[in-house]
């Protein structure tokens, strides 16, 4: 509420002004019947779309950590044949083994495919040192894959549908 007060001033010689003064209210809580609806449905619905995005991304983040990323690197005895298999890493879910000699990869992917690259143009690497052998008659299992080991090569599949391959230094075999 405004109002007026003529301000008196000591010298005789100055008039008097009237200056505006405010004079302000103790501001009062808002009782339900004066709160207006917003377009959106007000604070609790926002408080409510708010919580059902952050139950959302909870899920989906939990979905990831409910799959943890497992990644194993072994070899053959003969030490030719280097392996690594991944289920939810980054870079996929795989089976991949490679022969040292003659050069040559196979790729195993969730879905029991299998690329084959052979002689000289295949991408050969040397696995992590800290690799384990995995000895002639042992398996290995990693998310959907098992693989095996003979002394005929390395046998890698999708358990559920037994597509896969089997690497050795006499080629690689689809199956």
């Amino acid at each position: 509420m405004s109002t007026f007060e003529t301000a008196t001033n000591s010298n005789p010689s100055k008039a008097a002004v009237a200056l505006p003064v405010t004079v302000a209210k103790t501001p009062q809580p808002l009782t339900s019947s004066e709160y207006e609806p917003s377009p959106n449905g007000g604070p609790a619905n926002w408080l409510r779309r708010l919580v059902a995005v952050l139950v959302v991304a909870s899920v989906l983040v939990g979905g990831a950590a409910a799959s943890p990323s497992t990644v194993r690197w072994f070899h053959s005895p003969s030490g030719n044949i280097e392996c690594e298999v991944a289920s939810h890493d980054l870079r996929g879910t795989y089976a991949f083994c490679e022969t040292l000699e003659p050069p040559q990869t196979a790729r195993l992917t969730a879905n029991g495919r299998t690329a084959v690259c052979v002689h000289h143009a295949c991408p050969i690497g040397n696995g992590p040192v800290n690799a384990t052998t995995l000895p002639y008659g042992r398996s290995l299992r990693v998310g959907i894959f098992r693989c095996t080991s003979a002394l005929t090569g390395i046998r890698c599949s999708v358990i559920a549908s037994g597509h896969g391959f089997r690497i050795a230094r006499e080629g690689v075999v689809t199956f």
